[in-house]
Order: structure tokens, then C-alpha cells, then sequence
């Protein structure tokens, strides 16, 4: 009944009457909560990486193309994994408290003929045209534990189950029925709402799935961890299937191998524990209690505000009817006919009698609101509603961290929880995806390794989430981070930059095509001669000066020819202009003055700046200190 209580405050029925709604108030308060700490929770889908086994040195190239399918079978492609969350965390929010999971694999087969290989007879063998590795979200109501269970560690369980419904004509193909088995009709109350004959309903059969822990139930197995199929069917005497779980394979020496899906495949989501208790109330729940006071709150004020509504009175016996008829055909407010003895001096109209509300009524609200903020760790902040309080930054920012402490445990809950599942279907899509899957994905080549390694696994697969890729960012500022990680991590010699680029592209709304997939050989650097030039050198008279324009033509410096000349004729002219000197001062013989101004000559101290070292001077004045008797300094 609570659940069901809590689903109806979420949101009305399809089935219900919209005019009947006016009455009553739902202020909404479950919805709103509920799909914004849901989107708290599990904002995103998060990326997993393989977190490698010491067994598994040399490899990481293969483990790296199995993450790649499994992230891409988690997709939007795949078992859309955002979406299963999504559902669980519903459920476990508003009306159960856990949200039901269950993941496996199946396959759709048709009967064809064949020949044996190794006999040459012909035979028939069922080959499948369909196969899925799925995970998909249950029914809270369909979720199966043991009675005695209490606790909310579910691969404890001795056993957990589900129910489920499938079409007749399905359970036939399966073998799970008997030809001339009967089923029941789908939802025979729909049908009756709508009139319909019940005989015209599709025919379903109804049973459970039970995944059981073998060595509680069993001789023949030991194994604490091995599992056991059980499928029941509601009028068939005998089990649809028993048998071991096909999920699990153990070795000749009884134990599981590698590939095998450890825990239970129904994998359902609690986000807190109850002590001695398998069922947790959900938020709503916990809160349903407030909530309804809210909406019984909100709905007193509804009637209270229309009782409110201003009418008048007037005195039949006095007031003509057509003077009335006027009157009743205003717009706001009504008039209601009474005796006149309620007008005893009052006149034929006045005000009918009305209370007011207290505006300190009104503060129930805020206290009702305050009470579900504390149980959601969710306030107007948080849900980004504006806030007629006034608080400090201060105030606001411890507020923020306090309430962020509760979100991210529970955020580390739902993580943990996700990251558990997807190890668990990681076995499933080792053990049974198609290669024609697998080499749409990597393609052929690498499918082709990775279909041979992933049955000699040596140790079963652990994975992580990378830091905070569940979390809602900034689109800008997630760019600028994958750019300064990129120009950071490109140059270091253990990166491989490939695998970082391919991180990288996606978050620009790049694709991976266009990186090379073979990058060119980075050969050796070219040498870079260098060049050392002097005034002289450039002198074309100089011997070095054809080899100086030749090795400056190869560098992309040219002198142009007429340029070359011209230096060559100023060189000529200069040389035969000393010549032409030197030859007229050998002839006169005479030593030639020297005419060449020795400029400015160096500054000397004044000599008053010595003044003071003089015997006897007065200090300042530069005059002889008066001499005293004896010729002595006074």
C-alpha cells in the first residue's frame, strides 16, 4: 500500500479523471525531488576501464579491446545502461526503496539441416538467428527474496527470483509447456474496463526465475559460489529448466573459471540499509507522511481562500427583483437572499460576515518544506529554485558542502553498485557475444585476437569508473581540461598518444577517422649548419667571398650580380685611392704633422676640495685658523 501510495502522489494514473483533481491539491513535492536527486545520483554514464591483473601481463592491448565492446555494448546500441539506472533509481526512490535489475543472455534459434563433420551423417542442430546479452530493469512488485532474508547485501541471498509473464505461443517454442497447455488471458480487468470479452485476449503463461546457491540445496555441488537455474511455470507440474547456471563453467577441479559471473545475475540497487530488514522504505516513503501534510495544507488553503470570496446579503422583502437583477449581474462576488429580520437596521444590502487567514498560517509551509529538505538533502539551492531567505556566501557555501556529503555517498552508493554490474555483464559478453558483433565494433582483425583470448582469460575482469565521468561539467570547461591534458601528457615518452588523442577527438565533436591510422616514421633530425659571418667577409675582393655567396644561395639568401659588381668596383677604387696615398708620402720623405684632434682633456678637481686637508684650516671657510700664543693652533 505505500508503494502504491507513493506512485499515485508521483503522478495521477492514465486511468484517472483530470476533472476530479480540482479538488484536492498534489504540490508535486515527490516528483520534483525524486527526478532531481536521480539526476544527482546518476547524471551520466559513466566510462570503465579494465583494471589489469598481474596474470594478464603483455595483454593490455586485448583487455583495452574487450573494455571498448563492453562500453560500447553499455551504450545507446547496447543494454542503454543510463536507462536501466535510471529505473532502479526510481524505484528505489520513490515507491519500493530497491530498484530490480536482472541481466543474462539469449538466443532466438531455428532448427536446420547440416551434416556432422566428423561422422558425414546428416543431422538437425539449432542454429541461432538472434542473440542478446541483455540487463534491463524489473518490476519492484516482481523482485522475489527468501522470507528468513534480512539484508540488503543481495549476493548473500540463498536465493533471489523474479516473476514473469511471456505469450503462450513463446513458452511452446521454448519447450517449457506442453502442446496442449492453456494459458491465461494478459490482463483480463483492462479488457473489462473497456468491455471487451476476456476469451479475446492474448493467451500468457505466468512462472518465476530462480537463481539459487547450488551447495544449499544440492549434494552434487560444493562450490559456495556455484549457482543453479530453476524456472517454475503456474499449472505445469514439472520445472520449465533445472539446471546448473549457464553463466558459470567449472573446471575438473570443481572450481569456477575466470569467465564465470560471480553473485547473482539479478542485480538489484538499495541506496541505504535498515537493520534486520530486507526492505528499505524508500525517500518517498520516509517522507510520504510530510507530504501529505503539505498537500492537505495547501489544499485548506485552496478552500479557505474560496470561502473568502467576498458575497452580500440583501433583504428580500425590501429590495425589488428587477433592482436586483442588476445587481447579480456584477462581476465579482453574489448575492444571497435572506429573511428581514437579518437586517434589522443594516439597510436592504451589506457584506456577509468573512474570516480571514493568519499570516502566520502561511509559515507552515516553510516549516513542511525545511522538513523534506533535511530528509532529501535537497533545498532550493540544490534544486535551483530561488530562495526568499537572506544568507551570507558563507551560510550558503557550508550549507552546499553539508548537503553535497550526503549526495556524494550516496552517489559513491549508486557507482559502486553500477560498477559491481558491469563486471558482471563483462562475463556475460566474454562468454557469449557473436564475433560478427564484436568485429563491428573493433573490427575484424582485432575480433579475431579477441575471440581467441577471451576464453583463455587467467584471472577474472575488475573494473573501475574513471574520476568523476558520471558527474555533470561545464562542456567548455571539460574541452579546455582534455587540451591542457593532451599538451601536458603528448611529449612524455610512456604516453601513447594515439590511445590519448582518441580520448581526446570525441570531446571536440571530432571523430576518430580522422586520426592517421599510421602515422609516418619519424626519421632523424636534418643538421642545421651554422653560419658565422664577419664585415670583411662580404668584401668581394676577399678569396672566401665565391664560396660565402654560394653557401648563402643554399640557405635561400642570393646577391644579385649587379650588386656583386658594384662592391667590386667601391673595393677597386678604395684600394687604388691607398695606393695612390702611400705612394705620394714615399715620394716627399717629410714626416707629416699629425693633425688629428686629441679631444677633450680630462676634468681636474678643484682646489678647494682640498682645502680641509690643509695644516690649520678652518673647517668651511678655507681661511688659516687664527694662531694663538706660541704660534700655536687656538
Amino acid at each position: 500500500r505505500w508503494w502504491d501510495a507513493n506512485l499515485k502522489k508521483y503522478a495521477p494514473s492514465p486511468a484517472d479523471d483530470p476533472d476530479q483533481y480540482g479538488s484536492e491539491l498534489n504540490t508535486n513535492r515527490d516528483f520534483t525531488l525524486v527526478e532531481r536527486k536521480k539526476a544527482d545520483l546518476f547524471f551520466q554514464r559513466p566510462d570503465v576501464s579494465a583494471v589489469p591483473s598481474p596474470l594478464m601481463a603483455g595483454q593490455e592491448a586485448l583487455l583495452d579491446t574487450h573494455t571498448q565492446i563492453l562500453n560500447e555494448k553499455l551504450g545507446l546500441d547496447g543494454v542503454h545502461a543510463k536507462h536501466v539506472v535510471h529505473q532502479a533509481l526510481f524505484d528505489a526512490l520513490c515507491p519500493s526503496g530497491t530498484g530490480w535489475t536482472v541481466m543474462g543472455y539469449e538466443a532466438t534459434t531455428v532448427p536446420t539441416e547440416t551434416v556432422n563433420p566428423m561422422t558425414g551423417q546428416p543431422e538437425t542442430v539449432d542454429v541461432p538467428i538472434y542473440e542478446e546479452c541483455f540487463w534491463k530493469a524489473l518490476s519492484p512488485k516482481a523482485g522475489l527474496i527468501p522470507s528468513e532474508f534480512r539484508s540488503t547485501v543481495w549476493d548473500d541471498a540463498p536465493w533471489l527470483g523474479y516473476e514473469f509473464e511471456m505469450p503462450l505461443r513463446v513458452a511452446k517454442r521454448k519447450g517449457w509447456v506442453p502442446k496442449d497447455f492453456e494459458g491465461a488471458p494478459s490482463d483480463p480487468e483492462l479488457y473489462f474496463h473497456h468491455g471487451l470479452n476476456a476469451s479475446t485476449l492474448e493467451q500468457v503463461v505466468r512462472g518465476v526465475v530462480i537463481y539459487y546457491k547450488s551447495a544449499l540445496y544440492r549434494d552434487d555441488r560444493v562450490h559456495p559460489l556455484h549457482q543453479t537455474l530453476l524456472i517454475l511455470i503456474d499449472g505445469v507440474s514439472e520445472p520449465a529448466e533445472h539446471k546448473d547456471s549457464p553463466y558459470q563453467t567449472l573446471d575438473p577441479q570443481g572450481r569456477l573459471t575466470p569467465d564465470s559471473l560471480i553473485g547473482f545475475p539479478i542485480h538489484p540497487l538499495t541506496l541505504r540499509l535498515l537493520t534486520d530488514s530486507a526492505y528499505v522504505p524508500s525517500n518517498c516513503t520516509i517522507t510520504r507522511p510530510t507530504v501529505n501534510e503539505l498537500n492537505t495544507f495547501r489544499t485548506q488553503m485552496i478552500q479557505f481562500r474560496d470561502a473568502a470570496i467576498l458575497r452580500w446579503m440583501y433583504n428580500v422583502d425590501a429590495l425589488p427583483p428587477d433592482a436586483l437583477k442588476k445587481i447579480v449581474r456584477s462581476p465579482i462576488g453574489g448575492f444571497i437572499g435572506v429573511p428581514q429580520d437579518a437586517f434589522v437596521g443594516d439597510g436592504a444590502i451589506k457584506e456577509l460576515p468573512h474570516g480571514s487567514y493568519p499570516r502566520e498560517n502561511f509559515s507552515i509551509n516553510d516549516y513542511v518544506d525545511n522538513d523534506l529538505s533535511r530528509a532529501w538533502a535537497l533545498d532550493e539551492a540544490q534544486q535551483g529554485v530561488a530562495s526568499d531567505s537572506t544568507q551570507t556566501a558563507t551560510e550558503v557555501q557550508t550549507q552546499q558542502a553539508n548537503a553535497n556529503t550526503v549526495l556524494g555517498f550516496e552517489r559513491g552508493v549508486t557507482l559502486d553498485w553500477y560498477i559491481r554490474g558491469v563486471t558482471k555483464y563483462s562475463t556475460l559478453v566474454q562468454r557469449f557475444l557473436p564475433l560478427e558483433r564484436a568485429s563491428q565494433i573493433v573490427g575484424q582483425e582485432a575480433a579475431q585476437q579477441w575471440d581467441s583470448w577471451r576464453t583463455q582469460v587467467p584471472a577474472s575482469l575488475a573494473y573501475t569508473a574513471l574520476p568523476d565521468s558520471a558527474l555533470r561539467s561545464d562542456l567548455a570547461v571539460e574541452r579546455k581540461r582534455a587540451l591542457d591534458e593532451y599538451t601536458f601528457f603528448a611529449n612524455d615518452p610512456y604516453i601513447n598518444r594515439p590511445e590519448l588523442l582518441k580520448a581526446l577527438l570525441p570531446r571536440l565533436n571530432y571523430p576518430q577517422k580522422v586520426m592517421n591510422p599510421q602515422p609516418p616514421e619519424k626519421g632523424p633530425e636534418p643538421t642545421k649548419p651554422g653560419l658565422s659571418l664577419k664585415g670583411e667577409d662580404l668584401n668581394p675582393l676577399m678569396p672566401q667571398f665565391p664560396i660565402l655567396v654560394e653557401v648563402l644561395a643554399q640557405v635561400g639568401i642570393k646577391i644579385s650580380q649587379q650588386a656583386i659588381q658594384q662592391a667590386q668596383a667601391a673595393a677597386m677604387n678604395q684600394m687604388l685611392m691607398e695606393q695612390m696615398t702611400a705612394q705620394a708620402t714615399a715620394t716627399d720623405g717629410e714626416v707629416q704633422p699629425d693633425t688629428e684632434h686629441g679631444g677633450k682633456a680630462a676634468q681636474m678637481e678643484g682646489l678647494d676640495k682640498h682645502q680641509v686637508e690643509q695644516t690649520g684650516g678652518m673647517q668651511g671657510t678655507g681661511q688659516p685658523a687664527p694662531m694663538g700664543a706660541g704660534g700655536m693652533v687656538q
